[in-house]
């Protein structure tokens, strides 16, 4: 859907965001590792995102889901997606940090392995908060705002031909 895509996008910018606020607050310097680290963001955020708007086209086959309202119907999306969103991003987190652990045991230099691990956490973290916690209440407001005019369209192509058949 549109409006699935718009919120997925807003997600990305809005995680891109929050990863360079991180790097900006902890003062890093950009690197080859800090842009690849950013194209990880957006594959990471459109991954989780796919699985968020997954659930709820999956959950769109029953009535009684459509019958929620769309706050309701994203709130439940989202507890459902609430583990295999935390699993891939903390398998990923784990990586980072096992990387650094055994460069330190292999006697590598943990000044190049210390920053691009720690971005790799951050990267991560904006991740995960941007799609469990902005992506929801974004694209519920826009759903919200969807079904309006959906419905307004509805009652005045009805109205339309209601008057029409009065005027035969």
């Amino acid at each position: 859907k549109f409006t699935m895509a718009i919120a997925a996008f807003m997600a990305d910018l809005h995680n891109l965001l929050i990863f360079y606020a991180l790097l900006a607050i902890t003062r890093v310097q950009v690197s080859v590792s800090v842009v690849a680290l950013s194209v990880l963001v957006v594959l990471l955020t459109m991954i989780c995102c796919g699985i968020l708007f997954g659930k709820m086209r999956k959950n769109f086959r029953q009535d009684s889901y459509k019958a929620m309202s769309s706050f309701e119907q994203v709130d439940a999306a989202s507890r459902e997606s609430l583990k295999p969103v935390t699993l891939i991003n903390v398998v990923l987190a784990s990586a980072f940090v096992l990387v650094l652990i055994f460069g330190l045991f292999a006697g590598a230099g943990i000044y190049g392995l210390f920053m691009p691990c720690a971005c790799g956490v951050m990267a991560v973290a904006a991740c995960q908060y941007g799609t469990l916690f902005f992506t929801p209440s974004v694209y519920s407001r826009m759903k919200l705002r969807a079904d309006k005019h959906a419905a307004s369209k509805v009652s005045k192509y009805s109205g339309a031909k209601k008057a029409a058949k009065s005027a035969e």
